[in-house]
């Protein structure tokens, strides 16, 4: 029950730290482009960004969870 646990709640870090990533990337792309000129306007956010900000919010939820909840059973 704790490994599932610590599971879910790293898949909703992992959820948490992908929209985090992607906020901060549309928060830079506008801030570069707030300087009035016309023209088109591009968001790159590869897929490994996202893989990499899922991988580490996935184990850091998985970490904490499972640390703290061996922690009570001590």
């Amino acid at each position: 029950m704790t490994y599932l646990k610590s599971t879910l709640i790293g898949i909703v870090t992992a959820f948490i730290a992908v929209l985090i990533v992607v906020l901060a990337m549309l928060r830079v792309w506008m801030s570069d482009n707030s300087g009035g000129g016309g023209g088109g306007m591009y968001v790159s956010i590869d897929s490994w960004q996202i893989l990499l900000a899922a991988s580490v919010g996935f184990a850091v939820g998985f970490w904490l969870s499972l640390r703290r909840s061996r922690v009570r059973q001590a």
